[in-house]
């Protein structure tokens, strides 16, 4: 009798035995430090190209290609969708779904690549990739000379500069600092200027016919101001922070701090289009103060002595200007922080920069690098 006892406890400690096997199984193992490892999924479905966070050229074709680890006789049907519209559809049965992905119509820098395998049992395997896309060509390279200089008010922690009949619109930074101001650069006088609330960080100006736009950085709203008395006329808002601003001519375009630009519509701010920007090798982010130039848009690049030069039609970087050296040792110990602030003449063709805290505007002239001529650099 007291063998069956033992043979039945055996038995029960045995099937526990299994059955904390099975649960481990099923939930994952515990480590050392008391966490659990969650088994790893199966799928059917696997994501052989592109790679994931991989970089390619625009207007290459890129091979695509998922595999199935069952030969596809439980594949269904393959949604491959790119940055959330349909793209390809394939259908079950086959070992692969490949095909090449033309990129010569998509824009530069990131976009994702999903694809929904839907198999017999009615399940559906998910899996997102995401990859860069770049410009063909590296960026024609250029220095400056220094034309003329003129002072400037070293308080201005300066966010944006607009140039118009001979004078600058000036937008500046710091909660309880920030203003917008009408200035006679050459004398450093300030004629006009309005403050922002206190709890406002000023940022990026634009000029549209008879108005001034100014934007706020972390606030996610705008100002409109007649621009000959600075009286403000309306508020308008937008999802993003607020940096530069310029405008073509037809939209306000603004940049957030991020690789991408935003079109509005400067009567109804609605958006028009986003444009992301890239040059050869990779997305180019921190875009700042901006200004339209000749049908492009310059950007200075934030806590860098570099502006670039943006085709607003691709986000292509077609040009990169290096400012360094423009202030001296003496003048950055003195508090200048950075490169900050472009404006154009288009009557005379003249480039002026600045910086935040600076002592001077320049009037500078573009130096070729290479041989690639610009109209502004002749």
């Amino acid at each position: 009798m007291k063998k069956n006892v033992m043979r039945i406890g055996a038995i029960a400690l045995i099937g526990l035995f299994v059955f904390i096997l099975v649960f481990n199984s099923c939930n994952g193992e515990k480590t050392e430090n008391g966490e659990i490892n969650e088994p790893p999924v199966s799928y059917v479905s696997d994501f052989q190209s592109p790679d994931n966070g991989g970089t390619y050229v625009q207007g290459d074709k890129i091979p695509f290609k998922i595999v199935f680890s069952d030969g596809g006789k439980s594949v269904v049907r393959v949604d491959i969708s790119l940055d959330g519209n349909p793209l390809y559809i394939d259908k079950g049965g086959k070992k692969e779904t490949t095909f090449e992905l033309p990129t010569d119509t998509l824009g530069l820098c990131w976009h994702k690549l999903k694809s929904e395998t839907t198999l017999k049992d009615s399940m559906v395997e998910t899996i997102e990739i995401e990859i860069m896309l770049v410009a063909k060509n590296a960026p024609h390279e250029y220095g400056y000379r220094v034309i003329n200089k003129f002072p400037h008010d070293v308080n201005a922690y300066t966010q944006g500069l607009v140039f118009e009949n001979g004078m600058m619109y000036e937008g500046t930074g710091q909660n309880g600092r920030s203003e917008i101001r009408y200035v006679d650069f050459k004398n450093n006088k300030i004629e006009r200027s309005q403050k922002l609330d206190n709890t406002v960080f000023g940022e990026g100006v634009a000029i549209v016919g008879n108005k001034a736009y100014q934007l706020s950085w972390q606030n996610r709203k705008g100002f409109v101001y007649d621009k000959n008395t600075f009286k403000l006329i309306k508020e308008f808002n937008y999802t993003t922070e607020g940096w530069g601003l310029c405008y073509d001519g037809s939209h306000l375009i603004l940049s957030d701090g991020t690789s991408t630009l935003y079109f509005y519509d400067p009567e109804t701010f609605s958006l028009s289009r986003k444009l992301q920007v890239a040059d050869n090798s990779s997305c180019v982010s921190l875009l700042n103060e901006l200004e339209y130039i000749s049908g492009e848009i310059w950007a200075n690049v934030y806590q860098s002595d570099n502006i670039v030069r943006i085709d607003p039609k691709t986000g292509e970087v077609k040009g990169r200007i290096n400012l360094e050296g423009l202030l001296t040792p003496e003048e950055k110990m003195n508090g200048a922080d950075v490169l900050n602030g472009i404006a154009y003449d288009a009557a005379t063709n003249k480039i002026y920069v600045t910086g935040k805290l600076w002592p001077w505007i320049f009037e500078v002239e573009l130096e070729k690098k290479n041989p690639e001529i610009s109209r502004l650099a002749d």
